[in-house]
């Protein structure tokens, strides 16, 4: 009878420890949270296998407890998880050792993936002075299972999170893209004919960047130009670019003047950036008429000019500090330029010039310097200027967005 009755009871308790292993299996498929599952464990440990004492130490960033049931706060303070639960890499039995407070539990089990250990869970018995063997010494293989199946489901789900997280910034930096794409002219759309050449470059770090450069027509001899970089790069430096180059329409549109328009551009940035970003911008005006060119630079990389009738360098830097850096500007001095035929302008960011090959710098300034004066002729000079561009990408590393717009003067 006895045996019988053994018998019975061992078949009541596989029962049941295949019934749990089926709900917890039913509760993840249905994509219970993690808080319901780590719940779940608690309960069929202590109220169905008198293992009351449990403490789940888990890794994500960094390790955190993320179930302490049975146990005290103040117990756990006193646990020293680098030095008492991280060294262990198998199961470790603990209710003998001398050394408190290790000693009120029964094992320490890690959880690993391959040579990481994901968790380790820490168990004791509900009643530490019931006779016979210990339930957590009965039941260890079946608590190892379980844990293994509970830290495994919420690692996926973590996985799932962070998946659907990338997917949803992929989304995000397409649209900025989109977005980014309006902004930048493509060469089609830029005037070439028998009074000026343009022709814009522009090649991003990520899909999306901080570099913006326009073209905007006021009538057939009167244009305006500029190109910009934002500090810092993603989707929140494009917005702020986008949200600028509106501006900065709006205000080309008023003919206001480059003084007052870079006055108000820079509270315009300062306001939406709280000075945690700024802004780099040049900005000209030119009339054909006149063979004026007006311009201001704003803490821009200074332009090349090539002077046409001299067939000598300079560059344009007549301006005052980038927008946004501080709330009264300095001095803002526009520069004029009487512009002779076959004068050229080249405006870029200082992506260009931080571009490195085989561990050196492959554009400098003497170097486009060299490619102006050889060629004389716009579209060379950007087409020779790309090569090197697109030879240093290929091969190594770029930090920065690279944007050139050029105007060739007829």
């Amino acid at each position: 009878m006895a045996s019988s009755s053994g018998s019975k009871k061992r078949l009541r308790l596989s029962t049941f420890k295949l019934k749990a292993l089926l709900e917890i299996t039913q509760s993840i498929n249905g994509n219970t949270s993690v808080q319901a599952l780590l719940n779940q464990f608690s309960v069929i440990l202590q109220d169905y296998l008198h293992i009351g004492k449990v403490i789940i130490f888990h890794h994500k960033d960094n390790w955190r407890i993320i179930l302490r049931s049975g146990v005290g706060y103040q117990l756990v303070q006193e646990i020293n998880f680098e030095k008492d639960i991280q060294p262990h890499n198998e199961i470790v039995h603990i209710t003998y050792q001398d050394k408190e407070p290790l000693n009120r539990f029964d094992f320490i089990i890690p959880i690993f993936h391959k040579d990481k250990p994901l968790a380790y869970v820490v168990v004791g018995d509900l009643d530490e002075e019931t006779t016979g063997i210990s339930p957590s010494i009965k039941h260890l293989q079946f608590i190892q299972t379980l844990a293994n199946i509970i830290i495994v489901a919420i690692e996926n789900k973590i996985l799932y999170k962070e998946n659907l997280e990338k997917e949803a910034m992929k989304k995000e930096m397409e649209l900025a893209s989109k977005v980014q794409s309006f902004l930048i002219p493509q060469n089609e759309s830029l005037p070439q004919n028998d009074k000026i050449f343009v022709e814009g470059y522009y090649h991003p770090h990520f899909e999306i960047g901080g570099d913006y450069y326009d073209f905007m027509s006021f009538n057939d001899d009167e244009f305006a130009f500029c190109i910009a970089d934002v500090s810092g790069k993603g989707v929140s430096a494009s917005l702020l670019m986008a949200n600028f180059q509106a501006n900065v329409r709006a205000m080309l549109r008023q003919k206001m003047g480059l003084r007052k328009m870079i006055k108000e551009l820079n509270a315009i940035v300062l306001s939406m950036t709280k000075s945690e970003r700024f802004i780099t911008f040049f900005i000209g005006e030119y009339n054909c008429k006149t063979r004026e060119l007006q311009y201001v630079n704003a803490g821009h990389n200074p332009p090349f000019f090539f002077d046409g009738s001299k067939a000598e360098i300079s560059y344009l830097e007549s301006g005052t500090s980038g927008l946004g850096m501080v709330d009264n500007m300095p001095t803002i001095k526009v520069g004029k330029i009487k512009v002779t035929p076959n004068s050229i302008l080249m405006a870029y960011t200082d992506g260009l010039v931080e571009l490195s090959y085989n561990n050196k710098v492959s554009v400098r300034q003497e170097d486009i310097e060299k490619i102006i004066l050889e060629e004389r002729k716009l579209s060379e000079i950007i087409y020779r200027v790309r090569i090197k561009i697109e030879q240093s990408s290929y091969t190594s590393h770029y930090f920065d967005d690279i944007s050139i717009l050029g105007i060739q003067f007829f």
